[in-house]
C-alpha cells in the first residue's frame, strides 16, 4: 500500500484481529532539550520519497487516492459493545471538557482485542489527582498494567477496557485541570515526519513542540487539547477501536487511511 504525505486512501478492508505486545508509547516523562526546532514546518524526512511505502498493515487493502487540506478536528470515534454505556462513561469521565471535540460511540459486537489500542486519550487529574483516579475508579474504571513500568501517571482503563492516562499537574503538555487534555496517536518512526505533515494539514491544528518523543500539535497555542504523535507504533492488526473524526464541507464522507495506515473519518 502507497501513501505520501499529503493523501488518505479509501478503507477497503480489514482483516482479523491478533494479539501483539508492544512498549506503551503515548504518555512521555518530562522531554530533554528539543532535537528539532518547535514548531513552523514539518521537516523532510532523508531518503524518503512520496512513492515510498507507508506502515498500514498486511490486514489492510485501500485503493484510490485523494489530495487532502483545509479540514478540521471535530471527533473521536470510538467502537463500543454498549455504546450508552460508554457515552455515559466518557461523559462524566471527562466531567464534559473535551476540548471542543464529539466523542461518538458506534455500537459494534466483537469485544476490544488483547493487544493495546493505537490511539488512547489522556486526562487531567488535576492537583487532587488522587482523588480524581478514585473517582474514575468508581465509574466503572480499572487499573492497567501494559508495561508501563514506575511512571509518574496513572495508567487506567474505561468498561470496554481501552486504555487512558490520568496525568498530573506537573506532567508536561497539561494546560488544564480536568477534563481530555490529549489525543495519543502511535506513530513508527519512518512515519513521523509524514503523519506530522498529514495531520496539521488535515486537523488544522499546529505544531507546538517538537522532541525526540515525537510531536504535539494544538489548534492554537494556548488551546487545552493536544494531539501528541510518537513511536513506537503497535502493528495494524485490523481496524482501530478509537479512531479520528474531521469534517470537510467540500469531501465525500466516509472512511479512510491516514499516512500511517490509521482509520479515520470524515463529516460533512
Amino acid at each position: 500500500m502507497l501513501v505520501t504525505r499529503s493523501t488518505a486512501l479509501r478503507l477497503v478492508a480489514a482483516g482479523d484481529q491478533q494479539t501483539v505486545t508492544v512498549p506503551w508509547p503515548g504518555c512521555r516523562p518530562a522531554p530533554q532539550p528539543a532535537d528539532e526546532l518547535v514548531g513552523l514546518i514539518p521537516p523532510s524526512r532523508p531518503g524518503r520519497s512520496d512513492g515510498d511505502a507507508g506502515s498500514g498493515g498486511d490486514n489492510e487493502q485501500a485503493t484510490g487516492s485523494t489530495t487532502w487540506g483545509n479540514g478540521m478536528l471535530s471527533g473521536i470515534v470510538i467502537d463500543a459493545l454498549d455504546a450508552a454505556r460508554m457515552d455515559r462513561f466518557w461523559l462524566d469521565a471527562t466531567r464534559g471538557r473535551t476540548g471542543g471535540l464529539r466523542l461518538r460511540f458506534v455500537p459494534t459486537a466483537k469485544p476490544k482485542a488483547a493487544h493495546k489500542n493505537r490511539l488512547h486519550l489522556d486526562l487531567a487529574g488535576g492537583p487532587e489527582w488522587e482523588a480524581e483516579v478514585a473517582r474514575l475508579l468508581t465509574l466503572g474504571a480499572t487499573r492497567v498494567d501494559i508495561g508501563q513500568g514506575d511512571v509518574p501517571w496513572d495508567v487506567l482503563a474505561d468498561p470496554e477496557g481501552n486504555e487512558f492516562c490520568v496525568l498530573r499537574p506537573s506532567h508536561p503538555g497539561v494546560l488544564a485541570d480536568s477534563g481530555l487534555v490529549a489525543i495519543c496517536l502511535d506513530v513508527a518512526e519512518d512515519d513521523r515526519y509524514a503523519q506530522w505533515a498529514f495531520w496539521e494539514s488535515q486537523a488544522d491544528w499546529h505544531a507546538v513542540e517538537s522532541h525526540n518523543w515525537g510531536v504535539r500539535l494544538r489548534r492554537r497555542p494556548t488551546s487545552t487539547l493536544s494531539l501528541v504523535m510518537g513511536p513506537p507504533a503497535a502493528p495494524k492488526s485490523g481496524r482501530n477501536r478509537l479512531r479520528l473524526e474531521v469534517t470537510h464541507h467540500d469531501r465525500e464522507p466516509g472512511g479512510f487511511l491516514d499516512a500511517g495506515g490509521n482509520e479515520f473519518h470524515v463529516t460533512c
